[in-house]
């Protein structure tokens, strides 16, 4: 008899499977829109590459979530988010490199995009340091939190939360009198 509780990461896994597989589709959709540009005749190669490194990384993150779903594994799912998020993050600076190259921006705007690419993917470049380097307290209670074992899991508040809920004490004062 199976029991009724609630483990999130199996919970969530077959939303995680079609997000996997949206982004795996989008990266192939743009592969085949880099290659057939004519624009970037030189250093193609970086976005290509940058970006056929993260089809094969998500690629990787989706099969081997199935099979930490089929072997009832946590640890495998916990360790294989790390080829999910480096996947997002190679996409991310595959998508900076191609749009830097189509449109022949000059060397000095390379550092704009490569910031951009940096903060668009800072969500999962923090999900990589925290599953490689966080202390194994953190880890252990990270994992209980996905086996649903902790009753209030700690919300992770980040900057776009705190900024808004900034914005709502800045303009919402009055009301509360």
């Amino acid at each position: 008899m199976e029991s009724d509780k609630h483990i999130p990461w199996k919970d969530h896994a077959f939303s995680m499977a079609t997000l996997y597989s949206i982004l795996t589709a989008m990266v192939g959709v743009l592969l085949a829109v880099i290659i057939t540009d004519k624009e970037i005749n030189s250093h193609w190669y970086w976005p290509v590459g940058l970006l056929s490194l993260s089809f094969i990384f998500l690629i990787w993150g989706v099969e081997k979530l199935s099979d930490a779903l089929d072997e009832n594994d946590v640890d495998k799912y916990m360790t294989w988010l790390l080829a999910y998020n480096t996947g997002v993050i190679l996409m991310f600076f595959g998508f900076a490199a191609y749009i830097f190259l189509h449109y022949h921006l000059g060397s000095s705007n390379l550092i704009f995009f490569l910031i951009i690419a940096s903060l668009a993917s800072l969500k999962w470049i923090c999900d990589d340091w925290y599953l490689l380097f966080k202390n194994n307290r953190g880890y252990a209670v990270y994992k209980s939190e996905l086996m649903g074992e902790t009753k209030n899991p700690v919300k992770d508040v980040d900057r776009l939360m705190k900024c808004h809920r900034w914005i709502r004490k800045l303009f919402h004062r009055s009301d509360d009198k």
